[in-house]
């Protein structure tokens, strides 16, 4: 899983981030889709579930945008200074 940065994530006029070619297989354009992030660290492991991603058809690369990847992140954070050692959620659009 990549995670691109702002300038690659700013989105098209429809909300959409833009299609990109796949930088792992080279061969196919990304789509809109979903991905499973799992963070981890020390005894804290955070899952969340049908986070926006761009993905590739050919080799199943997904792409998380910056502003999604710092929300999880912050999220994560709260989760672990609450002392959860495992959380599973879907991710919800803010």
């Amino acid at each position: 899983m990549m995670f691109r940065d702002s300038v690659d994530s700013m989105p098209h006029a429809s909300g959409l981030t833009p299609q990109v070619k796949c930088v792992v297989c080279k061969t196919a354009e990304t789509k809109p889709g979903t991905a499973t992030v799992v963070l981890e660290r020390g005894p804290l492991t955070v899952v969340y579930k049908l986070v926006p991603a761009q993905v590739c058809p050919n080799c199943g690369e997904e792409y998380i945008d910056a502003a999604v990847a710092k929300r999880l992140e912050s999220e994560a954070e709260a989760t672990a200074r609450n002392g959860t050692k495992v959380e599973i959620r879907d991710f919800v659009a803010a």
